[in-house]
């Protein structure tokens, strides 16, 4: 089980495509809107709309394949949905299937926590930061007019602060 915090879920579900791909495995998502379905497919699973449903699906598939949960938070006060979670987890080693929680914020229960690794995507990379900070910098000149002036030990400690935070943190 992976649980991942984020708001950037368009760019959390990019990442485990390009996962996913590298490691010839399947990627399928599974939101209370749609259902469960693969990546590569608008359509959904038939019945996998409740997350009991969709788990009972994942249980029983012998896929080795990435699942990713989003927003599933509201549905851990289920003991159903515990144990189902609990189960596939358990036999991990047996049938690789791997459960990606993906929610702005969880908290998990704690018969799943000893089983979960938690995975907050940043921009810890410098240039990224640098990339992002051009862009907002030309998006104001651009309504503004004008150039910028600034200290570049000012840009270097705005950087620094920016590390670790997300993109829409960030911006």
């Amino acid at each position: 089980i992976v649980a991942v915090e984020s708001h950037e879920e368009g760019k959390v579900l990019g990442l485990l495509e390009k996962l996913c791909n590298l490691n010839g495995r399947r990627l399928f998502i599974w939101n209370i809107a749609q259902g469960l379905r693969l990546s590569t497919n608008t359509d959904s699973i038939y019945g996998t709309q409740e997350l009991a449903a969709a788990l009972r699906h994942i249980q029983a598939s012998p896929v080795n394949a990435l699942y990713v949960l989003i927003d599933a938070h509201p549905f851990f006060d289920d003991p159903m949905v515990v144990r189902l979670a609990k189960n596939i987890a358990l036999k991990a080693d047996v049938v690789p299937r791997v459960l990606v929680f993906l929610s702005p914020e969880m908290e998990l229960p704690d018969e799943l926590n000893r089983y979960a690794a938690r995975f907050s995507p940043g921009m810890t990379d410098r240039e990224a930061i640098l990339r992002l900070l051009r862009e907002e910098v030309h998006a104001w000149l651009g309504s503004e007019g004008g150039r910028l002036r600034g200290e570049r030990a000012a840009l270097d400690a705005l950087v620094q602060h920016l590390i670790g935070l997300t993109e829409g943190e960030a911006r």
